[in-house]
């Protein structure tokens, strides 16, 4: 015999005679308490950095490309099995030169036409200046990152995965999650894209002594609420990868650029975090969106790239590393502000795509209503250059941004 029934009204359980675990039958059927945990937010004002903007970024942007959270991490895709049952479409690594799609698509079930996409949005160190826009972006970002791949708004549901340090030790900690799930939400309802599942991990606090100094250490995790998109389509024919295909394509911008460079990898590599977080205008982002949608639905575009991080200078280089083709870009007519904020920008909802010359006019008339710049052409060698109001800016080539954007965590 385990246990029996009676009238005490408490579910207790003994080891040895001792009890560990002695609950109220009520608490298994009403659960417990509800927790009340106190949050409070106050803005936060940094300093904001002072950078010379040099006529020549060549050397900086190389520099950027190894930064840990942008570098190549090819060895990894290829170090498990992405080919399960053969049902892989749109894989990690795309073009002959191997660069990066950061969005999958795969046949679910073998025989079906139905497509899975699978992607993410992450944004960490934009909620040290605001985590509600953190939020916002995180979820606008997975489903630009669909929309890049050839996906939809139509069935986008999402994962979200929350971490933070125990939001009832902080009421700063408290407040910092409480704002990204409201930023998130928010952004999901424009989107009727809602999340249907989830992971929270709110004890992402350790303590340990030092091996080398002795002392006390305490470590947190930033509060971060990571978004893990699904999205269904009907068949693979709208499929589009990130690669520059042909030489003489013409090269465009899809969404404006502003100097949101707060929380950027272009701060952290000058060791700043800045003020002016990307803020994302829902609604002109949706239908911006619903237009590309069309644009590709007509078959008028020959790659598609999401623009997150470092911006624009990452879209480009990494559309380049794919097809292994250079490019010839003018970055003048993008910003009145300077060519760092204009290449290195976090903005949300922004594209790089490429268009076959007889195609552009096509181009414009479906995106008309949608802020577009035809920026350049895609090379027949592997020159990258990029100028800004008169001048070269970033001169160098497809080979050395290879080499440069390895990182220095290989394996």
């Amino acid at each position: 015999m385990l246990g029996c029934f009676n009238n005490s009204g408490f579910y207790n359980v003994k080891d040895q005679n001792k009890s560990i675990v002695f609950l109220p039958i009520d608490s298994l059927h009403k659960g417990i308490n509800q927790m009340i945990i106190k949050a409070h937010w106050k803005k936060p004002k940094f300093e904001e950095p002072n950078i010379e903007d040099n006529e020549d970024l060549t050397q900086v942007a190389l520099d950027l490309l190894a930064m840990p959270n942008v570098q190549n991490y090819n060895w990894i895709f290829e170090r498990y099995d992405h080919e399960v049952r053969d049902g892989s479409l749109v894989k990690p690594i795309t073009g002959r030169g191997r660069g990066k799609n950061e969005a999958i698509a795969d046949h679910p079930v073998l025989g079906e036409k139905e497509v899975s996409v699978e992607t993410w949005g992450s944004n960490p160190w934009q909620g040290d200046i605001d985590p509600y826009h953190m939020g916002r972006n995180n979820v606008v970002d997975a489903i630009g990152r669909v929309i890049s791949i050839g996906g939809n708004l139509e069935r986008i549901t999402f994962n979200g995965n929350t971490t933070c340090p125990p939001p009832e030790s902080d009421p700063l900690d408290a407040a910092k999650v409480e704002r990204m799930i409201k930023g998130s939400k928010d952004a999901e309802s424009v989107f009727y894209s809602p999340t249907i599942s989830g992971k929270d991990s709110t004890s992402m606090k350790r303590s340990y002594v030092s091996t080398v100094t002795g002392k006390d250490v305490t470590v947190k995790a930033k509060p971060e609420l990571l978004k893990s998109a699904l999205a269904i389509l009907p068949d693979d024919s709208t499929l589009i990868t990130s690669d520059f295909k042909l030489p003489g394509d013409s090269i465009f911008i899809v969404g404006e650029t502003k100097d949101e460079l707060g929380a950027s990898e272009y701060y952290k590599y000058h060791g700043a975090i800045g003020n002016r977080v990307p803020k994302s205008d829902l609604q002109t982002i949706k239908q911006r969106y619903e237009n590309l949608v069309s644009s590709n639905n007509e078959r008028l575009l020959h790659s598609s790239q999401y623009l997150s991080r470092l911006g624009l200078f990452y879209g480009l280089s990494n559309s380049a590393l794919g097809g292994d083709l250079g490019i010839d870009v003018d970055i003048s007519r993008l910003g009145e502000f300077r060519a760092n904020a204009i290449l290195f920008s976090e903005s949300t909802g922004r594209f790089i795509v490429s268009v076959h010359p007889s195609k552009v006019n096509q181009f414009k008339e479906v995106m008309l209503g949608t802020y577009i710049e035809e920026i350049g052409t895609v090379r027949e060698d592997k020159k990258f250059l990029i100028r800004y109001k008169g001048k070269t800016t970033i001169d160098t080539n497809v080979d050395s941004l290879r080499e440069k954007i390895q990182g220095e965590i290989r394996f």
